[in-house]
């Protein structure tokens, strides 16, 4: 069976392919890119999508939170056995670098990086 691909290019832009790919990898990304409540399939699936907020360490803690939130069901499910987050202000002006490090129940760990936009 050919997996679905999802690949980010040196620009951070994702593209897809069927190539085949890291189901772990693709967990992680459809976890903190679909809005929650928007997939049919399961509605308590997704990042919380709130407004724009002013960068403060209450902001942060929020998207922390929310982020852990969207990948709680890889620890539930057994899929990871370990998922850091590292929420982090930039010199780059209205955005928050979320950091993810995840490891596997099989095969290698994972990182995911991925800007949030704050006023």
């Amino acid at each position: 069976m050919r997996d679905f691909n999802i690949s980010i290019d040196n620009q951070g832009v994702p593209f897809t392919s069927l190539n085949g790919g890291n189901s772990f990898f693709n967990n992680i990304w459809l976890s903190l890119n679909i809005p929650l409540g928007s997939w049919w399939v399961d509605p308590s699936f997704g990042l919380a999508q709130r407004p724009r907020r002013k960068l403060t360490s209450l902001t942060m803690r929020q998207i922390e939170d929310d982020h852990n939130q969207a990948l709680k069901w890889l620890l539930d499910s057994g899929r990871a056995t370990l998922i850091n987050l590292l929420v982090v202000a930039v010199d780059v002006p209205n955005r928050i670098r979320v950091i993810v490090t995840a490891t596997p129940a099989e095969g290698d760990q994972v990182t995911y990086e991925k800007f949030v936009e704050v006023i």
